[in-house]
């Protein structure tokens, strides 16, 4: 069964897709960032996104992919419109320290995580990702995550 939401994404630089009346409030951010930036702190966020180098992502509460930056091609080896609609764990795995397949809790926060990806290419890719878990400020209910990931450089001289 194909998950009501996959179709349903906003993306800062992939062209925006209709969301469902009822998930309007989980992308507040990312509405925020593609229109014209109203407040001086909302341009200074797009800026920021604009300059980071680090893959930028947010997913709803089954973990599917809804909003990517563009440095995700570069981070991780995809293009952004193939993340969207996606879930995280078709492109790798959260490994422990010696590499071994790792559990993360995916409803709360976490930081520095090993993510093993595979790229278009079928070549590893090891990443670093932290992430904040998204609730609705008056149930409680898991929404959601927003993350960041950067490559971890396994070619610096000892």
């Amino acid at each position: 069964m194909q998950n009501a939401t996959e179709n349903q994404h906003i993306s800062l630089f992939a062209k925006p897709h209709p969301i469902a009346p009822e998930e309007q409030g989980k992308f507040d951010m990312a509405r925020a960032l593609t229109e014209e930036p109203e407040t001086q702190s909302d341009e200074r966020l797009v800026d920021f996104l604009r300059l980071t180098r680090d893959w930028v992502w947010e997913a709803d509460a089954s973990l599917h992919l809804t909003y990517t930056s563009q440095c995700a091609f570069n981070v991780i080896g995809h293009h952004p419109e193939d993340l969207l609609g996606k879930p995280l764990s078709k492109f790798g795995t959260f490994v422990d320290k010696e590499g071994n397949p790792g559990h993360i809790s995916m409803n709360g926060n976490f930081r520095d995580a090993c993510f093993h990806a595979t790229d278009s290419q079928g070549d590893l890719r090891q990443l670093c990702i932290s992430s904040i878990a998204l609730f609705d400020p008056v149930t409680g209910a898991f929404q959601g995550m927003r993350g960041i990931a950067r490559p971890i450089r396994t070619d610096r001289p000892e």
